[in-house]
């Protein structure tokens, strides 16, 4: 059944953590664990009204089972109320499994006492159009204008930008990568268990990928894994010059249930999740941090998130920004509405 928007119940909560965003919302829970392959923790916390971070590649383990999710392109975190609790969180969690492909070190001090930490004067790369050029609606430009002048006011160096990145090369390789994952992983449970995946375990947009996934051959799939590297050190060059990038968390408010219909065969859906979330799948193949933060609502009160991506490994950089904007526009009372209404 649909997963309900504790802001109002006729609206989607995203996906596909929307239901850690949805208990976070509407306080049955601080925290809940989330993943994010595609904006599944950025998108949920921006549906909801919360804070979502996606760490680094290899910040959190996907050990012991495990070296990596969706070619790298995934990672775990938690969907919370407040920046103290993603950054006390992420100290829990963050660290290496023996025999990780890959890792890095935690920063000296860890990430909650960072987030008590001024972030300085940042440079902040603002990028209100997608690579694939579709259209943002206005109550999610203004969010972002809105930004803009709280960012400013606080001192940083705000200024206009272009992604230098195709928007054709990160889906195509993207879709590859989770065609075939997906496939894998049907696959693997059908050997576990001695009994082949049926159409009707699985949702239909679940079906199209597992099915479409016996179709990439060897060679494709490589050339994606290459092509998200590639994707991936082009951004780098791009923030040697920037400590942080901001942009709309999606290009519209949340969606009236069932505009997004997962349990139906229409090829259509997964075009329109694009249009909807144009930003956010880049992040995924680059491997940067990124995270939405609550600080804009629309004129209906349906909440709308504001994206910052950092450099690689910099999580410390959006944990500090993020406490400071959080100080700055506290969205803390907002949930009192929750309670009541």
């Amino acid at each position: 059944g649909a997963t309900r928007n504790p802001w109002n119940k006729d609206f989607t909560v995203g996906g596909s953590s929307g239901g850690s965003a949805a208990a976070v919302a509407a306080g049955i829970c601080p925290a809940a664990g989330a993943t994010d392959g595609g904006g599944s923790i950025r998108i949920p916390a921006s549906c909801c009204g919360v804070f979502g971070l996606k760490p680094s590649r290899g910040r959190i383990s996907f050990g012991p089972d495990q070296g990596e999710g969706w070619g790298g392109m995934t990672a775990h975190g938690v969907i919370t109320r407040s920046v103290r609790d993603t950054a006390a969180l992420l100290d829990v969690l963050s660290g290496p499994e023996p025999g990780d492909p890959y890792a890095m070190a935690s920063p000296a001090g860890g990430f909650a006492r960072a987030a008590g930490l001024k972030p300085g004067k940042l440079r902040v790369a603002v990028v209100r159009r997608p690579p694939s050029g579709v259209s943002v609606l206005d109550e999610c430009r203004e969010a972002v204008d809105d930004t803009v002048k709280l960012l400013e006011g606080l001192g940083h160096d705000v200024r206009a930008a272009e992604l230098p990145v195709e928007c054709a090369s990160v889906r195509d390789a993207a879709g590859t990568i989770i065609r075939v994952k997906v496939r894998q992983v049907l696959e693997d449970i059908a050997t576990r268990r001695g009994r082949a995946i049926n159409r009707d375990e699985v949702e239909a947009a679940t079906w199209m990928i597992f099915q479409a996934g016996a179709d990439v051959t060897a060679t494709a799939y490589a050339r994606a894994i290459e092509a998200v590297h590639a994707v991936g050190r082009r951004m780098a060059n791009f923030m040697r010059d920037h400590d942080v990038v901001l942009t709309p968390m999606l290009a519209e408010p949340p969606l009236r249930l069932g505009v997004l219909n997962s349990d139906s065969m229409d090829a259509a859906l997964f075009e329109r999740m694009r249009s909807w979330s144009p930003f956010n799948n880049l992040f995924n193949a680059t491997g940067q941090p990124a995270m939405s933060v609550p600080l804009h609502w629309s004129r209906d009160n349906l909440p709308i998130g504001v994206q910052f991506a950092g450099r690689f490994g910099e999580e410390c950089t959006l944990l500090k920004l993020a406490a400071q904007l959080e100080s700055a526009r506290p969205w803390w009372q907002r949930y009192r509405w929750l309670r009541v209404g």
